[in-house]
C-alpha cells in the first residue's frame, strides 16, 4: 500500500493504515476503504473466495 487510508467498519472502530501496514479482513465483514491521505492512495489486495458464494449481496 501506498499512502493513508481509513478502512471502515459495520461492527468495529475504523483502522487508519499507512504505507507497508497489513490489513486481515475475515470472511464477511462489511468494510469501505477511504482515502485520506495526502498522495493518491494505491494498494494491493489478495481475496480467497468460495465459488458456490455470491461475491457480493446487496
Amino acid at each position: 500500500m501506498h499512502g493513508d487510508v481509513l478502512m471502515e467498519f459495520d461492527d468495529r472502530p475504523a483502522l487508519r493504515l499507512r504505507t507497508g501496514d497489513p490489513c486481515f479482513l475475515p470472511d464477511g465483514v462489511i468494510h469501505n476503504a477511504r482515502n485520506v491521505g495526502r498522495v493518491t492512495t494505491t494498494t494491493l489486495s489478495t481475496y480467497v473466495v468460495d465459488v458456490t458464494k455470491p461475491g457480493v449481496t446487496t
